[in-house]
């Protein structure tokens, strides 16, 4: 009787916990973007709600307009989009181009199933340290993030988003091909080669993970 009246009394306006009772809460992720304070409009001019993100496993996928390899990996990102829609968000974050040629790339690869992101200035580039595409940045819904450089294919990228549902990152090694824009950094002019380092993080952050 003494353990039940102590679970019920505190002072006014304070809760009360009963610690037989306590159960474990997750960590929740405010989500990739929290803190960001000029997050890009989507590439057709609208404000994305970046709380939409919080809470639930993400997918980053960062892209370039004149990227010949984004280009033939977008119907591949699309169908995995669309066989975890609900359950996985997935948001394209395009970079290195005009804004015209961002909307030409999603008109013709038909990539506007879901968010993408018209990241001009480079701001999700740099917090993300991606500095080649195409780039997969995979974020479980308490905040772990593994970031992948280069181009996956369409089974490798459905495992990946699988691991994200159990609430794992994964660890899997460097894959596929990355392109950057040639000395003169007109599109057109790619150096093309093996995808860079992967690197983990173990929750977010305002600042670019750094990489292992």
């Amino acid at each position: 009787m003494a353990g039940l009246t102590l679970s019920g009394c505190g002072t006014a306006g304070t809760p009360v916990v009963d610690s037989t009772r306590a159960v474990a809460v997750p960590v929740v992720s405010a989500g990739p973007f929290h803190g960001v304070a000029d997050l890009p409009a989507t590439v057709g001019g609208s404000t994305f709600d970046a709380a939409s993100l919080a809470g639930r496993p993400v997918v980053l996928w960062f892209w370039a307009p004149w990227c010949a390899i984004c280009r033939s990996e977008a119907p591949a990102v699309t169908k995995v989009a669309s066989e975890y829609a609900g359950r996985v968000s997935f948001v394209g974050v395009a970079g290195q181009g005009s804004l015209s040629d961002m909307n030409v790339f999603v008109n013709q690869t038909h990539a506007g199933a879901f968010p993408q992101l018209a990241d001009v200035n480079n701001v999700l580039w740099k917090r993300f340290a991606v500095s080649a595409q195409p780039a997969f940045a995979f974020i479980t819904a308490t905040g772990g993030t593994n970031l992948v450089v280069g181009s996956i294919d369409q089974q490798s990228l459905r495992a990946r988003v699988a691991q994200l549902t159990a609430g794992l990152v994964g660890t899997a090694p460097d894959t596929g091909r990355s392109c950057t824009s040639g000395a003169s950094h007109k599109p057109g002019s790619l150096d093309c080669g093996s995808a860079g380092p992967h690197h983990t993080s173990g929750g977010p952050s305002t600042a670019p993970m750094t990489t292992r």
